[in-house]
């Protein structure tokens, strides 16, 4: 590597996806070791602390990074704006060749799979099976699961609850109407969306019925229990409500502890992604383009802004909302800063992606394409892509539990709805 092509990460020994933490070990290192005192060279060490500068201020590296990445080129080769460094194959952590009948679901570092016949819970670090459950039946809906409960429910209309912890079968109820549409788990809960317009909620630990509601149409989305996983929302108005959108572009809410109706509101488009709970508010991304915010207590709307023709996924932080969409120019991610939704950045593919994974400055997608691509999360920085090991399915990938070694980790379903864990290589 020439002096030209170092870069500061170059000079203190880390990779462009290294936390403060470890940036900050490096330098110590580094330093130390540099430092004329020691008998090491003034040069290397002003050279070490310029760099430690730099990338210790998240303001100085995020501009650094816009910089390192250059001018940005539409439509090259598979994907639409030329990204940073192409660097091969992704590097594969583990692989469950055995086909998962519904995508997986995260909770407490495991990812739950429906195998044929089965409900598993699989080590997210490791890739190893921690339990198995036999269903007797294929799984008719995606599980839900919380660090209490494991729910499935099979195609014969049987909603069937595990110990998340050891896959101890606790109960099963049958229901009257067997096509289901999700479910959700929280506040000692199992909520179940059929598609006879109704909600039914189980005791997480006894199964017995809590409480049905009606809805007005067939539920797009599975319930989302709020407060149920989000510490922010503890305390706020929102905590204790099952939220659930229906085909007629109604959204309906209702009380935890005994199903009563909290509020219904209409909104502007369907939705058939799941929404994202930050904080007590509900963000959604809908089919007519607009990205919106309601409060969970009360259902007033917070914010709205059109993204693109059609919306498909969300991504909520803490200074913007990430949205894949369809608009005049194609299929892209799109920036909106917050409070106001302002569009900011935009990066465009040939295909459309699942919604990403964020992970500090960082979004991982899975394309469409076969590849991985990261980018930087402030400026839209397409910074480097790979090759999957095997083409995707159109779920949206999961975060994985963090090792500390390179770029964070994800695990995506691919076409044949085998599991892969993949990172972007060092």
């Amino acid at each position: 590597m020439s002096d030209l092509d170092r870069t500061w990460y170059d000079v203190l020994g880390v990779d462009r996806f290294a936390d403060a933490a470890t940036i900050h070990r490096a330098y110590r290192r580094r330093a130390m070791l540099a430092h004329p005192d020691r008998g090491g060279s003034e040069q290397a060490f002003v050279e070490i602390s310029a760099a430690y500068e730099v990338l210790s201020d998240p303001d100085r590296r995020r501009d650094y990074d816009a910089e390192l990445a250059g001018p940005q080129v539409t439509h090259r080769r598979r994907w639409a704006t030329e990204p940073r460094e192409d660097t091969g194959l992704a590097d594969v952590l583990w692989h469950l060749p055995e086909p998962t009948r519904t995508p997986p679901v995260a909770t407490g570092g495991l990812l739950i799979t429906s195998p044929p016949g089965a409900v598993a819970a699989v080590d997210g670090r490791t890739g190893r099976e921690r339990w198995r459950a036999g269903l007797g039946r294929s799984a008719g809906a995606r599980p839900g699961a919380d660090a209490d409960v494991v729910a499935a429910w099979t195609d014969d209309g049987t909603v069937h609850g595990f110990d998340t912890a050891t896959g101890e079968r606790r109960w099963h109820h049958r229901l009257e109407e067997p096509t289901g549409f999700g479910l959700a788990c929280g506040r000692g809960l199992v909520v179940c969306a059929r598609s006879d317009h109704r909600l039914d909620a189980f005791d997480a630990q006894s199964g017995r019925r809590r409480w049905h509601a009606r809805l007005t149409a067939p539920p797009t989305t599975a319930p989302v229990v709020v407060g149920a996983v989000d510490p922010r929302a503890r305390g706020e108005r929102g905590a204790g409500t099952v939220v659930v959108f229906g085909g007629d572009r109604v959204v309906h809410a209702f009380d935890t502890a005994r199903g009563h109706r909290r509020w219904r509101q209409r909104i502007s488009g369907l939705v058939d992604h799941p929404p994202v709970v930050v904080g007590g508010v509900i963000w959604f991304a809908a089919l007519d383009g607009s990205v919106q915010a309601m409060e969970a207590g009360t259902g007033a709307h917070l914010a709205r802004a059109t993204a693109g023709d059609t919306a498909t996924g969300i991504v909520v932080g803490d200074d913007a909302v990430h949205v894949t969409v369809l608009d005049d120019v194609g299929p892209a991610l799109r920036c909106l800063r917050l409070p106001d939704l302002e569009p900011d950045w935009r990066v465009g593919f040939d295909d459309l992606p699942a919604p990403p994974v964020r992970a500090g400055s960082w979004l991982t997608l899975v394309l469409p394409t076969g590849d991985l691509a990261t980018i930087e999360a402030h400026h839209g920085v397409l910074v480097q892509t790979s090759e999957l090991p095997s083409p995707p399915s159109t779920a949206a990938p999961l975060a994985l539990p963090a090792d500390g070694v390179g770029a964070e980790p994800i695990a995506y379903t691919d076409a044949g709805s085998a599991l892969w864990a993949v990172r972007q290589p060092r």
